[in-house]
């Protein structure tokens, strides 16, 4: 073991909208992360969703329906949460009347399960139009189990066929008044808890086109790394996993911000040769988020045409330590070629990237050697920095621990920057990679490698 010096954060300042006092566009509430988590008692969403009505629909295996009081329960919870964060033109819950049989929508199994178990997709997606035909913007789906295969086919129908905003939840089984858990705690009927509630609305809100919080540093204007000039972009190949048939494509996808907040995002998503790590099509991918953000955000520009964002953020996933030349060779020169030709059709100066890889996949962790420096789990706080002793002798990279574990031992995401356009200050970049600022306070670590 090695001891070393680490650097700790200090907790990120949130924004919300305080559900006390004035409700106007400006009355914000101000929250402090505790060990990577806060209560949202009082607070609501920066920016509410919107939409015309809501609704729901359950789907079921057999005659193992959700109990109705345990589906009412629900709904109401719903209804309550939305009610104070989103705005809806018909706020009550829409039951669809022409799919009522005893109780409201209770749909059979048979409409939407095949005798081989899998979901009817046909069936399904004429029962998806009905609810889109009658502007339904969100619309809560009731599935009898954690199953991938149910969800995966949910979702192909609903965003690929007809184009439904859905949120999936799995009904508690053997629910019924008054149960407890082996501890002797109460077991909530079908998320009805009020954290797995709110959990859920974060989901809603932003597929609504709302935004949850603003970062204190990002309200102010005060951020170097994160300014409104700047699009986000996050990149990652999926393989097909043991098992696949022969020829099976990789899956390669770039998220993109599409608005200053940082809060909503969009995807381009491209298949290539199977077990390739190198992203093939990655330039042209990035070319259709920049894209978007310029569209998105022209009406700032006026009267004046739209503008291509002034910085690129770049986090590369899924790549170990090897794999760095294989981006600076391939997939860099891709990025390079695309915004010379985006920037140069509209005479715009070239954006400042920042490319950095963030790996997972190490054998690096971190005990605090002070009581003082622990979370409740023994593992360092949220927001601990190292960059020095254990990392690159001439590279620009560190570690970075950002989230609470909630059991075991914690493991930082260690970051590698490639491509450095902006010149910030080290500090900047960690702090604002991590949402917090500063100053900075000591801490005394033992580092196993």
């Amino acid at each position: 073991m090695l001891q070393l010096d680490g650097n700790q954060l200090d907790a990120p300042r949130l924004q919300y909208r305080s559900s006390t006092g004035p409700q106007l566009a400006g009355h914000i509430h101000q929250k402090t992360a505790q060990n990577g988590s806060w209560n949202l008692q009082k607070l609501l969403f920066s920016t509410p969703g919107r939409g015309e009505r809501w609704s729901w629909i359950e789907i079921s295996t057999g005659d193992k329906m959700c109990d109705e009081q345990q589906r009412r329960s629900f709904l109401q919870s719903m209804d309550e949460h939305l009610r104070r964060n989103c705005s809806f033109q018909d706020p009550a819950v829409w039951h669809c009347p022409d799919c009522r049989e005893v109780s409201p929508l209770r749909i059979p199994s048979c409409h939407f399960f095949r005798c081989d178990g899998h979901v009817n997709k046909a069936a399904l997606g004429k029962a998806f139009q009905h609810f889109k035909d009658h502007k339904v913007s969100i619309l809560f789906v009731i599935l009898p189990n954690k199953d991938s295969v149910s969800y995966a086919a949910v979702k192909y129908v609903a965003d690929v066929q007809v184009g439904i905003r859905t949120t999936c939840v799995v009904r508690t089984p053997g629910w019924r008044p008054g149960r407890k858990d082996r501890k002797g705690n109460d077991i909530h009927e079908l998320k009805r808890d009020p954290g797995t509630a709110v959990n859920i609305l974060h989901k809603v809100n932003l597929r609504l086109g709302g935004g949850n919080l603003l970062l204190d540093s990002h309200f102010n204007q005060e951020g170097q790394l994160f300014t409104r000039e700047t699009i986000v972009l996050g990149a990652d190949v999926t393989h097909p996993g043991v098992g696949s048939q022969k020829g099976c494509p990789s899956v390669a996808a770039v998220v993109g911000s599409i608005e200053p907040e940082f809060n909503l995002y969009s995807a381009s998503i491209s298949c290539q040769e199977g077990k390739v790590e190198s992203i093939q099509q990655f330039g042209d991918m990035v070319g259709e988020r920049i894209d978007l953000w310029k569209d998105r955000n022209a009406s700032k520009y006026k009267p004046g045409p739209p503008r291509y964002p002034k910085q690129i953020v770049i986090f590369r996933d899924g790549v170990s330590e090897s794999q760095f030349q294989m981006i600076l060779k391939s997939e860099w020169p891709q990025i390079q070629n695309t915004l010379a030709t985006r920037y140069g059709s509209i005479k715009q100066k070239l954006p400042k990237v920042l490319l950095m890889c963030v790996l997972k996949r190490h054998s690096t962790r971190f005990f605090p050697t002070k009581q003082g420096d622990q979370d409740v789990n023994g593992n360092p706080r949220c927001g601990l920095v190292v960059d020095d002793k254990v990392t690159y002798e001439n590279a620009y990279d560190f570690y970075l621990q950002s989230h609470a574990c909630i059991q075991g031992t914690a493991r930082p995401a260690h970051y590698v920057v490639l491509v450095d356009e902006l010149d910030l200050p080290r500090s900047v970049v960690q702090k604002e990679a991590s949402s917090t600022s500063p100053p900075l306070r000591r801490v005394r670590l033992t580092f196993v490698f």
